[in-house]
């Protein structure tokens, strides 16, 4: 069983009410065997170790999570097609940042762009500064910003 990115972000935030659901020992379900998952993004490295024997093992560091980047190609019906790459980097247990920007191969520019840094503290608390740039027509270019916060318990 794999955790998917939004499990990931649910346990990161503390959204999570049941972190063992996906942390732990866990039976494979399409064949015999356990897999163990541990979180600690603080952790130089990480050991199982077993209850019955003086026996040690190493956990792999997997980074399925750590970072994400997606590239799209949007198509528009006046022609304006654009790539479009958006990124997100985990930069410790409490702070993320993310970001988008979009590339017009005609124009030869970059008519928008966003960045978005993101801080989980205390927890429950999760605040948000966000910059974007937008460029077009003269009505259309802007600069803006942004502050923000959510409340996940209280």
């Amino acid at each position: 069983m794999i955790i998917r990115s939004n499990e990931m972000r649910g346990l990161i935030a503390g959204r999570n009410g049941e972190p063992h659901t996906l942390l732990g020992m866990h039976s494979l379900a399409d064949r015999p065997g356990f897999v163990i998952r541990a979180w600690d993004p603080t952790a130089r490295n990480i050991q199982v170790v077993r209850a019955d024997t003086p026996q040690t093992y190493d956990m792999a560091r997997l980074d399925g999570f750590e970072n994400e980047i997606s590239v799209h190609y949007l198509a528009y019906h006046l022609g304006n097609d654009s790539l479009q790459t958006q990124f997100m980097h985990i930069l410790d247990e409490s702070k993320s940042v993310s970001g988008a920007i979009r590339y017009d191969p005609k124009l030869r520019t970059f008519p928008y762009w966003s960045g978005l840094l993101t801080i989980r503290k205390p927890t429950g608390w999760e605040w948000s500064i966000y910059l974007s740039q937008r460029k077009g027509t003269a009505r259309e270019n802007d600069l803006s910003w942004g502050l923000g916060v959510n409340l996940f318990s209280f």
